[in-house]
């Protein structure tokens, strides 16, 4: 009906993963679900994930100034890093609808406060001006890395 205001489409289907004691993190239930260009879907942490968290020197986190959580995805790497005493990670993504997942999880683990999201790419070099270097440790899960194709 003309002047009636359409709502805006939701898709709101999501898993709560928990990835270490004390933290979790937000992803799309149906990993192999998309829609043509319109999203990816924000996927659950891998294998490669987690061994990436057993294997990160957690003592040079603690008390980090500045850490990039770059391809951030669902946040997992730059959770564990305000988790473990990061004072401030900066989320990127070139997804917006990752950032969102990432921001909700910063919220649902208490860390947002630290937390700073911003959408873009490390192979742009605006992106990359904007973010203020030098960070003090740049985290990125390999398996998250676009592909150029």
């Amino acid at each position: 009906a003309q002047g009636m205001k359409r709502e805006p489409e939701v898709i709101s289907n999501v898993a709560f993963w928990p990835v270490d004691e004390d933290v979790l993190v937000v992803c799309d239930f149906d990993q192999h679900w998309q829609q043509a260009d319109r999203f990816e879907p924000v996927l659950a942490p891998s294998q490669g994930t987690r061994a990436l968290q057993e294997a990160a020197p957690r003592e040079r986190l603690q008390g980090a100034g500045r850490v990039l959580d770059a391809y951030c995805g669902s946040g997992v790497q730059g959770f564990m890093a305000l988790k473990r005493g990061t004072e401030q990670c900066t989320f990127l993504d070139p997804s917006p609808r990752a950032l969102r997942f990432a921001r909700f999880g910063a919220v649902l683990n208490g860390v947002e406060g630290g937390a700073k999201f911003e959408q873009g790419s490390l192979s742009d070099h605006d992106t990359v001006a904007a973010l203020g270097a030098p960070f003090d440790a740049v985290l990125l899960g390999g398996s998250f890395l676009p592909n150029p194709e």
